[in-house]
């Protein structure tokens, strides 16, 4: 029933695109794939591979979060309202998993864990600017193009994004190093 939609989510119902679909697919690739090698090319540490454990930490959490969501709220994709959509396009399974986004979610995630890591390595300033700006913009373009495709609502997309960048930002702070870590 559409009326139970809140208003601030009605616009998705309407929309249904493939291509925006898929560009969210290339997107999601593209800034796990960039996070991780990220981490390998900027860390520069003594010890390559923490900076990509640890990317692959906020992913892996942010992931289990967003699958119990899912499986707890069961809220139905928009596309399930919109009369336009092929009734093959239509999955059990695929349905109702729309709270919260998890490809948002994981955008956040990967994005602002690499942009934790930068900060604190010796990256220039300017690297460190466009590493943080990437981190925020990948999951904002993300959202549009979730919402755009049909798959979901302003507010799944709107809370994926927040628990993805509190992960994101919470996984790397619970690795840094203390103090008495330092070499002297």
């Amino acid at each position: 029933n559409l009326e139970r939609v809140p208003a601030i989510d009605r616009w998705s119902t309407r929309q249904w695109h493939p291509r925006a679909h898929r560009a969210s697919n290339v997107l999601f690739l593209g800034a796990v794939t960039a996070s991780f090698a990220g981490g390998f090319v900027l860390q520069g540490s003594d010890h390559p591979f923490d900076a990509a454990a640890i990317t692959a930490e906020s992913f892996l959490l942010t992931s289990g979060l967003t699958s119990i969501a899912k499986e707890l709220v069961r809220r139905p994709r928009p596309y399930r309202f919109n009369p336009d959509v092929p009734i093959a396009m239509h999955h059990a399974r695929e349905d109702f998993v729309s709270f919260w986004s998890g490809h948002a979610a994981n955008t956040a995630a990967v994005g602002f864990s690499l942009a934790a890591l930068v900060q604190r390595s010796d990256a220039s300033p300017g690297m460190k600017s466009a590493v943080w700006a990437g981190a925020m913009a990948a999951p904002i373009c993300m959202g549009y193009l979730r919402m755009r495709a049909g798959k979901h609502f302003l507010t799944d997309v709107f809370v994926g994004a927040l628990v993805g960048t509190a992960v994101g930002l919470a996984v790397p702070y619970f690795h840094r190093e203390s103090e008495s870590d330092k070499e002297p």
